[in-house]
């Protein structure tokens, strides 16, 4: 049985994502990490400071079938800042994360 191009295109993305992942030293995110991630940077838009990100307003950016729990949200921010990939200013649950743009 041949495979589709559309599914070996898939495959090819997910080797690509893969190789960029390995390269910034982000291969040990889950998919969790990931979910709040693009969350993130969706609710920062151009500027990239996402000013009050809060697992409310996780809430109301993510698709329902791509939510975490609350405390999966809180280890996901712990993971993304360990990484680097993004930057907490102020104290509190509530604070504004810079996502690192390069």
């Amino acid at each position: 049985m041949e495979m589709s191009s559309s599914f070996k295109s898939y495959l090819a993305l997910l080797r690509l994502v893969d190789d960029a992942s390995r390269e910034l030293g982000l291969s040990h995110l889950t998919s969790s990490d990931k979910q709040v991630l693009l969350a993130m940077t969706e609710f920062a838009g151009a500027g990239n400071v996402a000013k009050s990100f809060t697992y409310a307003k996780y809430n109301v950016v993510v698709r329902p079938e791509h939510a975490v729990s609350r405390a999966q949200f809180f280890k996901s921010i712990d993971r993304l800042l360990n990484a680097r990939v993004v930057k907490k200013q102020g104290a509190g649950r509530s604070a504004t994360f810079l996502v690192k743009a390069s």
